[in-house]
């Protein structure tokens, strides 16, 4: 189990410091390329079956949502989903109102 336990970290991490710079270059071009929201899409989709086989649920059920909005930017476009919706994508079950404090 530590010999999977310590793939699934590596395996995860990586995966998590590519996603860092895709992002903050994204951050930089104001704008996701189709090649920075397929690849995100597919650095979610292994990160939920990884989470999964390990029976981390949380971090499952988190990447899932994540690769799920990104399969929805994917097939329709970042400019179709308006302010309220992305929003909304970000934190699906905390209420608006409650988002900028859990930051801190």
């Amino acid at each position: 189990m530590d010999n999977m336990l310590e793939m699934y970290l590596y395996e995860t991490n990586t995966l998590l410091e590519e996603l860092d710079a895709l992002l903050i270059e994204a951050e930089k071009n104001k704008d996701f390329t189709t090649n920075d929201v397929n690849e995100i899409f597919r650095s979610m989709h292994t990160i939920k079956g990884s989470s999964a086989m390990m029976e981390f649920s949380s971090l499952m059920e988190i990447a899932h949502h994540i690769e799920d909005l990104f399969f929805y930017i994917r097939e329709n476009g970042l400019d179709s989903m308006d302010e309220s919706h992305k929003n909304e994508s970000v934190q699906p079950d905390v209420p608006v109102n409650r988002r900028s404090s859990q930051r801190s």
